[in-house]
């Protein structure tokens, strides 16, 4: 793995295809040449019997055509079907088949280039398509302008929408750009070597209907439910191209996207509460969602936000939520339009650079760079490697950590980006971002051959699990990475097989409390393996509840919820609670069970486990509540509302602020007079990529700090106060001893 931090470079690929020009001798509906009429345009390209190309890839550079990316000036390599092509503006109904005569007809020039005559009246629409007849098939593309290409994506878009949507009528050229959108994120999951047009537009069509967020976008997309908004900056400017984004209430998966106008303005269409899941069959919608304004443009710095109650009435842009964990609640009862406004600070930061791979310096693309904040891991926002190998998204000043994450099938290792290094395969060990207003920052990333750890999430009869999240770890350190499976239950992260060339990185795969171990063993890095598929297939109980302060109304938000068994005290299972404070942890084997909610980042709440029914309190891993899960698996144990003390308590609560002299290093935080083993611990955390680490604890006196490295136990700290609503300071030199300064 290799990653700089530099001015961006594109180093493009060469690309060559095979294709032979097409002509169609069927009847002429030509429509009569007028100035007066404006011209439809666009470039025919379709690949031959045999694709080859060196990446950056042939189905981005497509896709710049459809979407006019600026990335791209032009399909660099890709030769035109050539002159002689038949094209066609016809009307299609609902399922795609053609209404009528043609409206207009022409043929292709040199280049694969067309313009048809618009007839009197015509309006662009998701109604209208332009037609290449082919001697071995059609090839379609939506009307939504004025320039239309017509390619094998544009086909498979054309086709998702007559198979996806069954009231024509109430799509808008933008939302089919939504959709077309949808589809970039998906194209390179699927390898073209050896398709013709017809076939490559299948591949693209089965990969996005497999795929969950996909499916929820074109369902949404004509959907009763609407929210519209108006966006802009905090010094009063509208802001374009903002993408909206709406994820579902608890389990953040997308359910719509749109974009805002040139005035500011957007209107995205959602299923309301009671809606049928279009995903997964027998489910209903809660109609909960959660509403992002994420700014990936180059216009403007505005900072990307997550609205909250916030978003639009703080002037000065400090509204909304900077995580997605704390984004406020909308719901949607009915077809009535809700009116969601953002104020976006307008002095943000601009992240921004490529992603190309070590082997031919071609673009990873599709890969996504993830920010989160650096204290608390919780996401804030991605921005997808365009076709160019290019990325970039603005955002708040803060501290925050950068993922390069690939989950399509080129075989290039996710990484975090980490100063000074070749870049690190676990997020505690990334580097501190420290990002400032007005400021762009450039981050680039070169990818090492990686390996595929794949899988399939079934139940106990073998069935297929849609949707469901799946983490994927390091066993040696901690997470990477979390995901969905797909349709079918598959799920695919891209990962390097060495942390050192002589020893394999252990992973597991954990779904729903199961952990699976996925070998890497034998795998090389110039010859990525993939690693055997992973079946999850038992049982799981799910243990739920909702964190509220002790008034009893007020909910805890961005809880880190941890399940750990009675015998070890080993993490089970590792949950965030949600901005109303419900959370869900699980299990798949049946035992005993303590409950405790972690406060990373914030001073009001401390950190307890579960003591008694409805309660939250202080004390160690022993003395905690025990939750029963008994067998069979598969029920669902609700906690009901759990409170937690707060400030003004007896206790009180204060504020742990160290570094713990090397990232990655374990602490294991226990109570006056305890052994800091697991009787006596409170808590335990790891220490960030800088050393650093934060925790939210009760007031009191901690006589031990244990510290470990790599599973070896380090420096111990005593005597570290935490008073009512204080902050403490503690410094832990590895084998040099404690630097203890207590809040006064």
């Amino acid at each position: 793995m290799r990653t700089r931090r530099k001015t961006a470079i594109v180093i493009l690929g060469a690309l060559t295809l095979s294709l032979g020009a097409c002509s169609d001798g069927g009847s002429k509906n030509q429509s009569s040449t007028t100035e007066a009429n404006p011209q439809l345009t666009g470039v025919v390209e379709a690949p031959g019997g045999q694709v080859a190309f060196n990446r950056p890839g042939l189905l981005g550079r497509l896709l710049a055509s459809i979407f006019g990316s600026s990335a791209v000036a032009a399909i660099e390599g890709v030769a035109p079907v050539g002159a002689g092509v038949n094209i066609q503006l016809i009307e299609v109904d609902a399922n795609g088949d053609q209404v009528g005569l043609p409206l207009a007809e022409t043929t292709t020039g040199d280049g694969g280039v067309y313009a048809i005559v618009e007839p009197t009246g015509f309006m662009p629409g998701p109604k209208y398509v332009i037609r290449a007849a082919g001697n071995t098939g059609n090839m379609d593309v939506r009307v939504s302008g004025e320039v239309n290409d017509v390619n094998p994506v544009a086909d498979a878009v054309s086709d998702l929408i007559a198979s996806n949507v069954s009231e024509l009528d109430k799509l808008t050229s933008a939302e089919v750009d939504e959709i077309a959108d949808a589809v970039a994120e998906l194209v390179q999951n699927v390898d073209p070597t050896g398709l013709d047009s017809a076939q490559l537009s299948d591949a693209f069509k089965s990969e996005c209907s497999a795929n969950e967020e996909f499916n929820n976008i074109i369902d949404s997309s004509t959907a009763p439910g609407q929210i519209c908004g108006h966006v802009a900056d905090s010094s009063g400017n509208a802001v374009a191209g903002v993408n909206i984004i709406v994820r579902d209430y608890g389990n953040w998966v997308t359910r719509a996207t749109a974009k805002t106008d040139t005035a500011g303005d957007y209107c995205v269409n959602v299923p309301a509460a009671g809606s049928a899941d279009p995903y997964i069959t027998g489910r209903t919608l809660s109609g909960d969602y959660i509403l992002g304004a994420i700014n990936r443009t180059d216009t403007s710095m505005a900072a990307s936000q997550w609205w909250t109650d916030s978003s639009a009435s703080a002037s000065d842009g400090s509204g909304g939520a900077n995580s997605q964990f704390g984004a406020g609640k909308v719901s949607v009862a009915d077809a009535t339009p809700l009116s969601k406004n953002f104020i976006l600070l307008a002095g943000g930061a601009r992240v921004q650079g490529s992603v190309t791979n070590s082997v031919d310096n071609g673009a990873v693309e599709g890969a996504n760079v993830l920010l989160r904040e650096y204290d608390t891991f919780m996401p804030l926002t991605s921005g997808r490697v365009q076709a160019d190998g290019n990325y970039r998204v603005n955002v708040k000043p803060g501290d925050y950590m950068l993922s390069f994450l690939n989950r399509t099938r080129l075989p290039y290792a996710s990484e975090i980006y980490r100063q000074g290094t070749s870049g690190a395969y676990d997020r505690n060990m990334a580097s501190r971002e420290t990002l400032a207003a007005n400021t762009v920052y450039t981050y680039d990333a070169v990818l090492e051959p990686g390996v595929a750890i794949t899988g399939t999430v079934t139940d106990n009869t073998g069935t297929a699990v849609p949707g469901q999240v799946v983490t994927i770890a390091n066993a040696d350190s901690g997470r990477i990475e979390r995901l969905r499976a797909n349709r079918e239950g598959k799920f695919r992260l891209m990962v390097n097989p060495r942390l050192d060339p002589a020893l394999p990185i252990p992973y597991y795969v954990q779904a729903r409390g199961q952990n699976v171990a996925a070998d890497t063993n034998g795998a090389d890095d110039n010859t990525p393996t993939a690693v055997k598929g992973l079946l999850l297939n038992a049982p799981t109980t799910e243990i739920k509840g909702k964190l509220l302060a002790a008034d009893g109304t007020t909910p805890i938000s961005q809880a880190v919820m941890q399940l750990r068994d009675t015998v070890a005290y080993n993490n089970v299972s590792l949950e965030v609670s949600a901005s109303d404070g419900t959370f869900s942890v699980y299990t798949d084997t049946a035992a005993d069970y303590v409950l405790q909610a972690r406060m990373d980042n914030n001073p009001t709440y401390g950190t307890g486990q579960l003591v008694s029914s409805g309660n939250m309190g202080y004390v160690s891993f022993v003395n905690a509540l025990a939750t029963t899960v008994g067998s069979p698996l598969g029920d669902v144990i609700d906690l009901g509302t759990l409170t937690m003390p707060t400030l003004g308590d007896t206790v009180g609560v204060g504020y742990l602020d160290g570094n713990a002299g090397t990232g990655g290093a374990s602490l294991s935080i226990c109570l006056t007079g305890a052994t800091c083993g697991k009787n006596g611990r409170l808590t335990s955390t790891q220490a960030r990529g800088d050393g650093s680490f934060k925790i939210s604890l009760p007031a009191g006196t901690y006589t031990s700090l244990g510290t470990s490295v790599n599973g070896v136990t380090g420096t111990g700290c005593s005597n570290i106060t935490i008073l009512n609503g204080k902050t403490s300071t503690v410094s832990i030199t590895q084998g040099s001893g404690c630097n203890v300064t207590n809040a006064q």
